[in-house]
């Protein structure tokens, strides 16, 4: 236990004291994370006592001022999203497990009805205890405890904390809901506390089936099947992550919105270096990769994804002279075209004609001569000035099979 070492956010407020007050007994090796939003008269109060523990007890303490970048619609979004990322930072440069959050089981109830009262479908009912954010790992080991524990906690062992005033503002709907839930008695608490234990246990449940489902799929997934689940936004956000793909920030909201393109069949999400496409009946995720490949003589050999030859198929063959070189190997791009006997062809046309799926699409060989004219595509052969009987290079393309393109 003492050999896991964890990021803890801290704030100065009971919860992520007793939080850092627990977590230092239990033997875990510790770093405190805290975030000086500065937008109130005890914003330096907290820092100083949460500073000051870390001190008291030798425990690494990182701190950041928080900056607002703009590119959120509130404070609330904004304040999320520059704290995670200052943990993910802190995770990756202490090689840390992960973050401990100071949730406890009272912030778990408000965050059930106000999914409720939203009439949110969440990837989680309340709060989960271990989650995640991009790669790095969420937990918080307070939810089992209410409000009331953890006040006593701090009473009975002497934690000094700082109250955060904001919380009393009822303009947020959480506040609005946190004071509604303090105003009723513990005996209505209980019963919705067991609701939600209840609805938890049924989401589990339905969570494990669409599972079993999505590790079927792989990187492509037949679009009736992902439409006729009972939550397809959820599914495909599962099956994102089980690709690789990062949807710490992708709203709910967002989801319903690929779902709603991938059932028009046809849809493309670009997710940093990889692309979501619907076409033809699936959806596909593939990794982005720029080609770009100068060949400044006629040589033969194997280049990873394909091969220039001295014989093969008619299609696969073109003459080359000395005055098209450098010539180029990359992938296709809009506006491409190539010269044929009938006249000009668009390779977008081509596409089309043949039902090319997207994401077929994105990694289309082409070459291009050192006039920036094209005089391969691949299925379409070598454009009219560059055909003969006797080829004098065949492009092969590589690990495609000729059922994988037609």
């Amino acid at each position: 236990m003492g050999q896991e070492k964890w990021i803890v956010a801290v704030s100065g407020g009971p919860d992520s004291m007793v939080l850092l007050d627990t977590l230092r007994l239990r033997g875990y090796e510790l770093v405190v994370a805290h975030v000086n939003y500065k937008r109130r008269t005890s914003s330096d109060r907290d820092q100083e006592i949460v500073q000051k523990y870390a001190g008291s007890y030798g425990i690494e303490f990182e701190k950041r001022d928080y900056r607002d970048d703009g590119k959120h619609k509130n404070f609330q979004q904004s304040a999320r999203v520059f704290r995670y990322d200052f943990f993910k930072e802190l995770c990756t440069k202490y090689e840390a497990n992960g973050v401990a959050l100071g949730h406890h089981a009272d912030d778990d109830l408000e965050t059930y009805l106000f999914q409720k009262q939203r009439e949110m479908r969440s990837n989680s009912v309340g709060i989960d205890e271990y989650s995640r954010y991009g790669e790095m790992k969420v937990w918080r080991p307070l939810l089992k405890y209410t409000k009331k524990d953890i006040l006593e906690y701090c009473q009975t062992n002497n934690i000094i904390f700082g109250f955060d005033e904001s919380n009393a503002d009822t303009t947020y709907t959480r506040n609005r809901i946190r004071a509604e839930l303090n105003a009723i008695s513990e005996t209505e608490k209980q019963s919705l506390m067991e609701s939600m234990s209840q609805r938890k246990h049924d989401w589990e449940a339905q969570k494990q089936q669409f599972e079993k489902r999505v590790d079927t799929w792989g990187d492509t997934i037949p679009i009736p099947q992902l439409l006729s689940q009972p939550h397809p936004s959820l599914v495909l956000r599962r099956w994102l992550e089980k690709n690789n793909i990062d949807v710490t920030r992708t709203t709910k909201k967002y989801l319903d919105e690929m779902v709603k393109a991938i059932e028009s069949g046809t849809a493309k999400f670009t997710f940093n270096n990889q692309s979501l496409f619907a076409s033809y009946g699936e959806v596909t995720v593939q990794s982005h990769s720029a080609l770009n490949n100068r060949h400044s003589q006629l040589e033969y050999g194997d280049f990873d994804v394909y091969a220039f030859a001295s014989e093969g198929s008619k299609i696969q063959g073109l003459t080359l002279s000395d005055n098209d070189f450098p010539i180029t190997v990359r992938y296709a791009k809009p506006g491409d075209s190539i010269a044929l006997r009938f006249g000009r062809k668009k390779v977008n046309r081509f596409f089309i004609d043949r039902k090319i799926p997207h994401h077929q699409r994105e990694k289309w060989l082409v070459v291009e001569n050192c006039a920036k004219d094209i005089v391969f595509v691949v299925g379409i052969g070598c454009d009219e000035h560059h055909y003969s009987n006797n080829p004098n290079l065949f492009v092969i393309e590589l690990n495609v099979s000729q059922e994988d393109h037609f």
